[in-house]
């Protein structure tokens, strides 16, 4: 009976022993994904860059333009209405017009544009604000405004800033144009009523943001866009967020003012150029520097897209971004930088040097990149 006993009690301590080990187990496993979901929020995880997929991008045709060789340009607005497509072209210091649907160019609107002059460049950005003016942004810190009808100007603004006004958005249900000068002392974004263009009347409210003061070239103001009824700026770098973020401005129409609404400070290191909303609430963002990332504007979490960084425009369409990866400044080789809309790398196009512009077709699905020596090269799958 004692015998018993004792083997008994052996059984129990040996059962008593492996438990214990088995709960000590337990919490170094705990201890372990805890730690090692700390390390991924300090140490980002670039998506896995996958092959091409059938049916990638090609060139598929391509706009001549008559000063191609010598072509120097910012950024480009694309019409489908009207399918028509404008070029800010600094080399002739006009508006390019190019029709769509044969792929010829058809003319240009001069304009007192200030050429290739480093923070004072211009025309720089150009958008359609009626069905015959367009609106260009200019080195001297004004917009001039012209016809399509008469190719003649039409308006110019005030001086909106020192130096370039450059990226430009438009609201066409309140009639107002935001302008960024970005490159100010102190930024600043007008917004600009344009239903009195034609009466030489330029009604406009001002924003200015002293953390975004260029102290340094991470410092400052760039692209802007307008979607969902609200303003997205991409922020270079402020005081408040060091490696740049995206603000959200809201235009109330009962008292005429533009006030932010919401900051997304970005946790990676980007000081964002061009920004292009895509389906689900996603901005993306082509980073100076860095890999060029893409926002959840539900969550505020971002996501790295591998291989891109030196971007300056992006575009979206269907289920893909594309990061123009070559700013004017950059001697890198230019890509054209294909992905997915949770940041998985698909395909890269090889550009001409200083490729940095490109719009895309969510009708058609095209993309058009400007490039010196090629014109207007169209890309599709």
């Amino acid at each position: 009976m004692q015998a018993q006993y004792l083997k008994g009690s052996k059984v129990l301590t040996v059962v008593i022993f492996l438990s214990i080990l088995g709960l000590l187990a337990l919490l170094c496993l705990s201890h372990f994904f805890i730690l090692s979901r700390a390390i991924s929020t300090v140490q980002p995880t670039l998506p896995k860059v996958v092959a091409h997929r059938a049916g990638n991008y090609k060139q598929i045709s391509s706009i001549a333009l008559p000063n191609a060789s010598s072509l120097v340009f910012d950024g480009a607005y694309l019409d489908e209405a009207e399918s028509r497509y404008y070029l800010a072209d600094r080399d002739n210091k006009s508006i390019d017009v190019l029709d769509l649907k044969t792929n010829t160019f058809l003319y240009s609107i001069p304009g007192p544009f200030t050429g290739e002059e480093h923070n004072k460049n211009g025309p720089n950005h150009v958008l359609r604000v009626a069905p015959d003016l367009l609106a260009a942004s200019n080195g001297d810190g004004t917009v001039v405004f012209l016809s399509t009808q008469t190719k003649q100007v039409v308006g110019i603004t005030p001086k909106l800033g020192e130096l370039r006004a450059d990226a430009m958005a438009f609201d066409e249900d309140d009639h107002l144009l935001a302008v960024v000068n970005g490159n100010d002392e102190i930024p600043v974004v007008s917004f600009i009523d344009t239903s009195k263009v034609s009466q030489k009347e330029f009604p406009m409210t001002r924003l200015t943001f002293p953390e975004a003061a260029t102290t340094d070239d991470t410092r400052g103001l760039d692209d802007i866009e307008f979607a969902d009824g609200r303003f997205f700026l991409s922020v270079t770098g402020a005081s408040t967020h060091p490696y740049g973020a995206v603000y959200v401005l809201q235009h109330d129409t009962s008292t005429k003012k533009t006030t932010r609404r919401r900051e997304y400070s970005l946790p990676y290191v980007c000081n964002p150029n061009g920004l292009a909303m895509g389906a689900h609430a996603q901005l993306g963002l082509a980073c100076s520097t860095g890999n060029s990332q893409i926002l959840d504007l539900k969550t505020g979490k971002t996501v790295l897209v591998p291989n891109t960084d030196s971007g300056d425009f992006v575009a979206y369409t269907h289920e893909h971004f594309f990061f123009a990866n070559s700013n004017e400044l950059s001697t890198d080789s230019a890509t054209l930088a294909i992905t997915k809309a949770d940041g998985q790398l698909i395909q890269q196009i090889a550009l001409t040097d200083k490729s940095h512009t490109v719009t895309a077709s969510p009708t058609t699905g095209k993309i058009y990149v400007p490039q010196q020596g090629l014109g207007i090269v169209i890309y599709g799958q």
